[in-house]
């Protein structure tokens, strides 16, 4: 389902994507990450946020954006679903805000069997994607069970 309400959006490997800001808990830039035991392209590591260990993933590499090298400090959009909480590391590209009364001038047409967009929004000849982040997050399980192994940061207690 299409939420009209407001969006952050970012340019990550030339295109504009964004995420709807009720499912953004936050947005933090970090020095690095913490490096994990495995060794998954996809999964950069993870960060320390209030005593809450969250997974950081390379949001290019899912979605199958041209890979974007990018430089301390990472800036990372921490996003949530239910229950579930992990970063998308977004590169250092622009990042603005789009309110719901500016996307209701422009034209949302939803995307039909995309795994991780639901609709592009376009705005002054300029077209944005727009993240399901459920399917984000299921990306990001998946890719880790694939691998045949459990991350203990997907659960509340991480030992």
């Amino acid at each position: 389902m299409i939420n009209y309400g407001d969006k952050l959006i970012f340019n990550l490997a030339g295109e504009h994507i964004g995420i709807d800001v009720a499912s953004i808990k936050d947005i933090v830039e970090v020095e690095r990450f913490l490096p994990l035991p495995i060794s998954l392209p996809l999964i950069l590591g993870i960060i320390n946020r209030h005593g809450e260990l969250i997974t950081v993933a390379e949001l290019s590499a899912l979605i199958r954006l041209h890979s974007v090298k990018s430089e301390p400090p990472y800036r990372v959009v921490i996003i949530e679903e239910g229950n579930t909480t992990i970063g998308v590391s977004v590169g250092a590209g622009n990042m603005y805000f789009l309110w719901k009364e500016d996307i209701a001038k422009g034209d949302i047409s939803p995307v039909s069997q995309n795994d991780y967009f639901k609709a592009i929004i376009t705005m002054d000849d300029v077209s944005i994607r727009l993240l399901d982040c459920s399917q984000i997050i299921e990306g990001v399980e998946k890719a880790v069970r694939e691998c045949n192994i459990t991350l203990s940061v997907f659960s509340p207690v991480y030992h």
